[in-house]
């Protein structure tokens, strides 16, 4: 019978080690924050001894680092296992369908890596050496931003001066929802239709409503509708 070479069982082993470490530091982190993730809570989280955990990263603030950056990847990418695509398509094709499942999956996520965030905001600039909690909210802005693009070109009228704004309201409420909705429930639409809620309004502030607006014009007594193709235009007679 074939048997495996020791390097790629080494290696195999090795990796298994190594996710482990990544994952430990990440849940103690999360929990103790960057004083209190010792190396020996750490190892122990792991199921191995601290000679272990300095042989594959060096020294605690290495493999805090390499954790945190690990984490931020679940916010920042799709993962590759998704049911559904989480990425907002650079054709798009059903904005509310396509946002909603993105806000969604992002309050997932921000809840899932909380701890983690909350840490490194309260810890400054040490809890910031170890991990740029911003990368990830950058990222949510820049894939809006993407995206709002993507719908101009494809025909879509956008109200050029309420992105930003739309934008940056977008951002801020997913991270109020994902990170703080335990503290703030009564803030925040439901849970179950939250995130639908998020992309209609974005939506309205960011979108003329349909390619052709119907302009309702008063004349005498009754009211006429013309539909006009972009911009509504008054027409008096």
């Amino acid at each position: 019978m074939p048997t495996a070479s020791p390097t790629r069982a080494a290696g195999s082993c090795l990796g298994t080690v190594h996710e482990r470490l990544l994952a430990a530091a990440a849940a103690v982190y999360s929990r103790f924050g960057a004083t209190g993730a010792t190396t020996r809570r750490i190892a122990a989280e792991a199921s191995v001894n601290e000679v272990t955990l300095f042989r594959h990263f060096g020294s605690k603030e290495a493999l805090l680092a390499a954790a945190a950056q690990a984490v931020l990847q679940t916010v920042v990418q799709s993962p590759e296992h998704a049911a559904q695509p989480v990425l907002l398509p650079s054709v798009p094709e059903n904005p509310h369908a396509e946002l909603s499942r993105w806000c969604t999956h992002h309050i997932a996520q921000l809840q899932e890596v909380r701890g983690l965030l909350q840490h490194a905001f309260a810890e400054g600039a040490e809890g910031q050496a170890l991990c740029n909690p911003h990368l990830a909210f950058l990222a949510m802005h820049d894939a809006l931003q993407q995206y709002v693009r993507a719908l101009r070109e494809h025909d879509h009228v956008v109200r050029e001066a309420q992105v930003p704004t739309a934008i940056a309201m977008l951002v801020s409420v997913l991270a109020t929802d994902g990170m703080g909705r335990h503290r703030m429930e009564r803030l925040l639409p439901a849970a179950a239709a939250a995130a639908e809620q998020y992309a209609s309004t974005f939506l309205q502030l960011v979108l003329e409503s349909p390619h052709e607006v119907e302009a309702e014009l008063l004349l005498g007594e009754g009211w006429y509708s013309v539909p006009t193709p972009r911009t509504a235009q008054a027409f008096w007679w």
